[in-house]
């Protein structure tokens, strides 16, 4: 199994985002400002030529623990067919990498309870109690600072890890 990690146009990521995360709104309903700015970065994932999930992310000051070049994810979202295969995995990492790089110096966002594990392995640590977002379902407010160190830990899964985050309660 190949994971091939791909940067896509915003309009290719609306679609997904619609299709796997909110069909109930349109496309267009679904941009936010770290969408459009020019330092944006869309993601699309695929496994043997094949799409398998989506992420986004681009600077937005984050609401809960403000801090200088705050990057938002958003909707990280894997197709069910290719779930617990290290998709969202490869995405984050991707992501991380990239965004550091731009100048990012942390990432933050609005994540599904069902991704939040993920999300602390790698790195990032919850803020305050789940909460719900409908009708999306119950959600967790994730941040992480962006280092070299980090970068270069999740660049290289042979070292050692020894990030470790909170968890929501």
């Amino acid at each position: 199994m190949l994971i091939t990690i791909v940067e896509s146009p915003l309009d290719a990521i609306l679609k997904l985002r619609h299709e796997l995360l909110r069909p109930d709104r349109k496309p267009e309903e679904l941009v936010s400002q770290a969408d459009i700015s020019d330092m944006a970065i869309h993601l699309i994932a695929t496994i043997n030529g094949q799409t398998a999930g989506m992420l986004s992310a681009g600077p937005e000051p984050c609401p809960f623990n403000p801090c200088d070049n705050s990057w938002r994810l958003r909707g990280l979202a894997v197709i069910e067919s290719a779930r617990r295969r290290g998709v969202a995995t490869a995405l984050l990492k991707s992501v991380i990498a990239r965004s550091h790089a731009k100048g990012a110096r942390a990432l933050w966002g609005l994540t599904r309870m069902a991704a939040v594990a993920t999300h602390i392995r790698l790195g990032f640590e919850t803020i305050g109690e789940p909460y719900e977002i409908p009708p999306t379902g119950p959600h967790c407010s994730t941040f992480v600072r962006l280092t070299d160190a980090l970068v270069s830990l999740l660049s290289h899964p042979q070292r050692p890890r020894n990030v470790v985050g909170r968890h929501c309660v």
